[in-house]
């Protein structure tokens, strides 16, 4: 079998080799069955398995964030509370 790729793909290809330790082969071999395991059979269906992604990606930087505020706030609090007072501090 033949494979004709474009200059473009090629090097985006051998480089992506280069950093996985393999040949441009096996990362079009690897590409191919990647493929193949999504089932995807049209644009549209990759339209909205992209779309599905992002909304998924979307719902989990909010949590994270509201995750950050939460520590954040409570690392205030437990530092106000290990702070002596200064009305029991010595000169």
């Amino acid at each position: 079998m033949r494979l004709y790729l474009e200059h473009e793909q090629k090097r985006r290809l051998a480089e992506r080799a280069r950093l996985h330790g393999n040949t441009i082969s096996e990362e079009i071999s690897c590409a191919l069955d990647f493929y193949i395991a999504l089932g995807i059979c049209s644009e549209d269906e990759l339209g909205q398995l992209a779309r599905q992604a992002k909304s998924s990606a979307e719902r989990i930087i909010i949590k994270l964030d509201q995750t950050t505020t939460y520590v954040e706030r409570t690392l205030a609090k437990v530092n106000r509370r290990a702070r002596p007072s200064s009305a029991f501090q010595r000169s």
